[in-house]
């Protein structure tokens, strides 16, 4: 069983793979922010990135796929921003900091330690316009194991159940293990929301893939025939929901 994102999951799984989505692990959207470099001052806010070349860890990763969300949403187009593969999170730092590129995107907590110390600056942020984690299997292997797989899914939603739980503990679990101030590990633990059910929200599949195509992840030579979004699902443990895009949410706190 994988834990990974939603969009990660539906372009493997829209290009072939055997994959399928066994549940929504993470219903709360996951918050990316876009960060310049320290000294660039050309690049203030979301307004000045028409044009820009956002430095990102891969093709298809999150860092490109948002960059295209925000073209989108911005009404810029596909073609207004431009890519270049730099590598993981030091290399983007280092990327926008040398002005190799302008911006990058990665998730917010992650990030904020790197504003603080004012090593890049924060000019934006995105939220994903999904449930930001699924549960997945090679569906062989949940075909095979599929009593076995209904039992960690379960224990996994107890788990969740848990987390939510102990509210006065787990920031502060969060805070010593992650290396984040107490006060980010608050933040984010009031705007997660880890559900770990086998209920998908049809929509979600349909924004992720809209995304990754307007975007370029999925083209006409790897994505020629829509898949039917029944075929995205495990069905044997999940069902696909057509009543809210986010199960049970968990309003996002203000960051």
């Amino acid at each position: 069983i994988v834990v990974a994102l939603t969009e990660g999951l539906v372009a493997d799984i829209a290009k072939g793979s055997n994959l399928q989505l066994l549940g929504t692990y993470v219903a709360s959207s996951l918050c990316w922010a876009i960060s310049a470099g320290a000294k660039n001052e050309k690049i203030k806010s979301v307004d000045d990135l028409k044009g820009a070349t956002f430095a990102v860890s891969r093709y298809g990763s999150g860092s490109h796929l948002m960059a295209g969300v925000l073209a989108s949403q911005q009404g810029w187009g596909k073609d207004a921003v431009k890519f270049k593969v730099v590598g993981a999170f030091k290399a983007l730092r280092d990327s926008v900091n040398s002005q190799d590129t302008d911006v990058f995107m990665w998730e917010h907590f992650t990030t904020k330690p790197f504003h603080d110390s004012k090593e890049v600056k924060r000019v934006g942020e995105i939220y994903t316009p999904w449930p930001c984690f699924m549960l997945a299997a090679r569906s062989d292997v949940a075909k095979a194991k599929a009593a076995a797989f209904k039992s960690v899914l379960a224990a996994v939603g107890e788990a969740a159940e848990i987390f939510h739980r102990e509210s006065k503990t787990m920031p502060k679990f969060i805070s010593e293990n992650y290396k984040l101030k107490l006060e980010d590990a608050e933040k984010w633990y009031q705007g997660v929301n880890i559900v770990a059910t086998p209920v998908i929200p049809a929509e979600a599949i349909k924004k992720a893939l809209e995304a990754l195509q307007s975007s370029g992840v999925l083209t006409p030579s790897n994505y020629a025939k829509p898949k039917p979004l029944e075929e995205f699902v495990f069905k044997e443990l999940a069902s696909l929901s057509d009543s809210k895009l986010l199960p049970s949410p968990k309003p996002s706190a203000k960051l």
